[in-house]
């Protein structure tokens, strides 16, 4: 038995209190009311246990597992080949009572065999894109697969080369829902046994920009790639098909972020992608992102105001006119009787 609030239990010590003040005192009837005065301790009793949240934890010999397999570019197909055999003979040693998921992520997560007892794998049908590696995504998903009342396990099979999201974080929150997590690793594409040295590999992680921008606005465009080994590349940024920017940057082991300026020439919904060119790469299917922004036009005024009729006489509305488009305003002009007019 536990309780999720477990200091509202501090509430029962005012129970003997309670019992103090309702005891009977009168010469009469005094069963009923002790009767009384215990059924009423009973659901205050009962409604503090609720409170704090008690609950009652049994154990179960029900087993669930969600098999995580990494079908990324990053995995060889022989390594993926080995983690699907992995995960049929694990099927095949199940218990009677156990349940077993199957997930395949790359840059997204699908869910292969859903929670169920027993049975084969059988072929495979999902088709996750494989550009990308987003382990965070696959064991949220894997989380939320889970049954009540089940003892509850997660083995993930990847090379451990997450290009997307925080792996790290999400695995702390499985483990504090009790999700136990095992690793079985898988040799990444790009090693080789008899290879003196890995070679470099580098990919774009995020673009972003802001949401909205002004037009004639110079914003920055944030470009975050990451990289395994040191070296240069030239990164890209185009709009609309037109190049904006592009400078050559030096990549330091890890995650590097770079600013590129950019300025909204026109209003309306664009779109910017990045590209990144390195001088080591294995895998250009990662190498670029995209991003969009909104871009609002220059801010518009009706002002309504007569026309001057009279010769000489000033017209008040073409010096507010002047002022406002002075300020950089776009001033549309009316007058009070071209309005629309509901009675």
């Amino acid at each position: 038995m536990r309780f999720e609030q477990p200091l509202i239990l501090i509430l029962t010590l005012a129970l003997p209190y309670f019992v103090y003040l309702g005891r009977p005192t009168g010469r009469y009837n005094r069963g009923r009311r002790w009767t009384a005065l215990v059924l009423r301790c009973l659901i205050v009793g009962l409604i503090i246990l609720s409170l704090a949240g008690m609950q009652s934890v049994h154990g179960s010999n029900i087993l669930a597992t969600v098999f995580l397999v990494d079908v990324s570019d990053s995995v060889s197909a022989a390594e993926q080949t080995r983690a699907l055999s992995f995960v049929e003979e694990a099927l095949a040693t199940m218990g009677p009572d156990d349940r077993a998921a199957v997930i395949l992520f790359g840059a997204d997560a699908l869910v292969e065999r859903p929670m169920m007892a027993g049975g084969e794998l059988g072929p495979v049908a999902s088709v996750p894109r494989t550009y990308q590696t987003d382990l965070e995504g696959a064991i949220r998903l894997g989380m939320a697969l889970f049954p009540s009342g089940a003892a509850r396990r997660m083995v993930i099979l990847s090379d451990g080369q997450p290009t997307v999201g925080q792996a790290e974080r999400v695995v702390r929150l499985a483990g504090t829902q009790s999700i136990r997590v095992d690793v079985v690793p898988l040799t990444g594409a790009a090693w080789s046994p008899d290879a003196e040295h890995t070679p470099g590999e580098a990919w774009l992680t995020k673009v972003e920009a802001p949401k909205w921008v002004h037009q004639g606005e110079t914003f920055s465009i944030e470009v975050t790639a990451r990289s395994s080994v040191d070296m240069d590349a030239l990164l890209t940024v185009l709009s609309e098909e037109q190049i904006i920017a592009r400078q050559t940057v030096h990549l330091n082991p890890g995650e590097n972020t770079f600013s590129l300026a950019a300025t909204a020439e026109r209003s309306g919904f664009l779109t910017f992608r990045a590209y990144l060119d390195p001088v080591l790469d294995l895998y250009p299917q990662n190498n670029a992102l995209s991003t969009f922004t909104m871009v609002s036009g220059a801010p518009r005024v009706l002002l309504v105001a007569p026309f001057s009729e009279l010769e000489g006489e000033a017209d008040v509305g073409m010096y507010l006119q002047r002022a406002l488009e002075a300020g950089g305003l776009s001033v549309v002009r009316s007058t009070p009787g071209a309005m629309p007019y509901d009675p």
